[in-house]
């Protein structure tokens, strides 16, 4: 693969005509991923959708949805061939700038407590832990509990 550079990166809002992209990327990335449908319906209830690019190709997608002055992040990846180079940190470090443009006070997310690599993203970006969610994630034939993370902006 190229070497990636911004000059290479775009984000940009998601349309429909992405969701297949995105739908790959969600299920090489999840357990139990989201389908086509679920994406569908995220862009049309006005849900902030975003997909990072790099030469016009898909390599990452992020999902929002906000109230008032809260943003929940519910959803992002890399395509796994495009991870391990800094654009998880890229991606969430701009939407975190567009957000707080926007006006949102406070971002929440929750993450799978095995997910330390992206534990370790989201503190790196100034998240901090707040709380567990008790058998949150679908896991194989039982659930897995989810790490409750927060960034006041």
């Amino acid at each position: 693969m190229m070497e990636l550079t911004q000059a290479t990166l775009t984000i940009r809002t998601m349309v429909a005509s992405d969701i297949h992209q995105v739908s790959q990327i969600e299920a090489e990335n999840y357990i139990d991923p989201w389908n086509a449908k679920i994406f569908a319906d995220c862009l049309q209830v006005g849900y902030q959708c975003v997909v990072l690019l790099c030469e016009e190709v898909i390599i990452g997608y992020c999902i929002v949805m906000h109230v008032l002055e809260e943003a929940h992040l519910l959803n992002i990846a890399i395509s796994q061939q495009s991870q391990n180079q800094g654009l998880g940190f890229y991606f969430l470090q701009h939407l975190i700038h567009d957000m707080q443009q926007d006006g949102s006070k406070l971002i929440y997310l929750e993450v799978r407590q095995s997910n330390i690599y992206a534990q370790k993203l989201y503190e790196k970006l100034g998240f901090n832990i707040v709380g567990k969610r008790k058998g949150y994630y679908p896991l194989g034939n039982g659930r897995e509990d989810a790490i409750l993370y927060t960034k006041y902006l």
